[in-house]
């Protein structure tokens, strides 16, 4: 029921305060962040290895709810976020860090009513630095792309190496 809720507020946030006007300038990162998770979604994410995952539900299977964040939510997310970016750095940072908290405050809750589990060392240390990392990483691919897949192959080694994904199993 979280990920039902999550969804609605997704979309009125969406419907509140982006841009939609100018999402063109934002269709690059949007489809990037959707490939990033599906991309999770392929090498770490199925039942006998997962750093993190969605339980299935009555209502959504763990495939269904993982699929709705990364070609519906994720996209809307990003528009969100970028829309309206402040120009000072003091204001930047409190962006990153609101999103970050929000994003936080709902794992949290997703971990307290089993709507969301964490496994292989995964804990809400590695979600807070991965949630700041990745609020970055969206403002970078905005502005420079290919600086950003670079930085992304390289926390992708990293977190693949460190957490001995079986990527090749």
């Amino acid at each position: 029921m979280l990920h039902i809720a999550i969804y609605v507020w997704i979309l009125f946030a969406a419907w509140k305060w982006a841009d939609f006007k100018n999402w063109k300038s934002y269709h690059a990162t949007m489809l990037f962040m959707s490939v990033s998770g599906l991309t999770y979604a392929l090498l770490a994410n199925d039942l006998t290895f997962y750093l993190w995952r969605y339980p299935t539900t009555d209502i959504l299977s763990a495939e269904l709810t993982d699929f709705i964040y990364c070609v519906l939510m994720y996209p809307l997310i990003v528009l969100l976020y970028l829309s309206h970016y402040p120009e000072t750095k003091f204001r930047r940072i409190l962006r990153i860090l609101k999103y970050v908290v929000i994003f936080d405050v709902l794992e949290v809750i997703g971990l307290e009513t089993g709507s969301i589990s964490h496994n292989h060392g995964w804990d809400m240390a590695w979600s807070t630095w991965f949630n700041l990392v990745t609020f970055c990483m969206l403002k970078i691919h905005h502005e420079t792309p290919l600086i950003a897949y670079i930085l992304s192959a390289l926390i992708i080694s990293y977190l693949l190496n460190h957490f001995q994904v079986p990527v090749w199993e």
